[in-house]
């Protein structure tokens, strides 16, 4: 797969993200999040950019088969998120991933101590909340992406934190652009 057609899907997946974020209902009405769309946007490109084409393709495939049923998958997120909603039983593969990311988070931190700000776990609920949201050959496609990651000494926390400071010095307009236009 190129890194255009990689754009394209990480470019759809954000779309079909940005609908349902903003769809989302909090209590006492929008939260401020909602209306900085650029930043929600910017943020999820990060997360992607660092994830196999796999990955990619089978999460999208996700959003749209929830899409066609009515389901706001950012909604579910944030509920569980906000303890809104019970927390269903969590995997071993689940928090195994947990645990290795919290691990990189640690070791970026130690060496960037300015770019964290210690809250370990609200990284881990979020990360947590978000892996519950893949269907099955999503969770296992970035299962993958973590055991390929750690196999080349990777750190995906890393990556992305290079990835914000790449995005917040490029001049050139290559990202991911926000347009109301859908």
């Amino acid at each position: 797969m190129t890194d255009t057609h990689c754009r394209f899907i990480i470019n759809e997946i954000i779309k079909i993200e940005l609908k349902m974020f903003q769809a989302v209902n909090n209590e006492g009405g929008k939260a401020d999040c909602q209306n900085q769309p650029e930043t929600f946007c910017a943020m999820r490109q990060i997360v992607y950019e660092v994830l196999s084409p796999h990955f990619l393709e089978t999460w999208l495939k996700d959003l749209r088969v929830a899409e066609g049923a009515d389901r706001n998958i950012m909604t579910e997120k944030y509920a569980l998120m906000c303890r809104r909603i019970e927390m269903p039983a969590i995997s071993q593969t689940i928090k195994d991933i947990v645990s290795c990311e919290l691990s990189w988070l640690q070791a970026a931190a130690k060496e960037h101590p300015d770019y964290f700000d210690g809250a370990d776990a609200d990284f881990c609920r979020y990360l947590l909340c978000e892996l519950l949201m893949y269907s099955t050959t999503t969770l296992n496609a970035y299962t993958q992406c973590i055991a390929d990651a750690h196999t080349a000494g990777r750190n995906l926390v890393m990556e992305r934190l290079e990835n914000v400071k790449r995005l917040l010095c490029s001049s050139a307009h290559t990202h991911y652009q926000y347009t109301d236009a859908d």
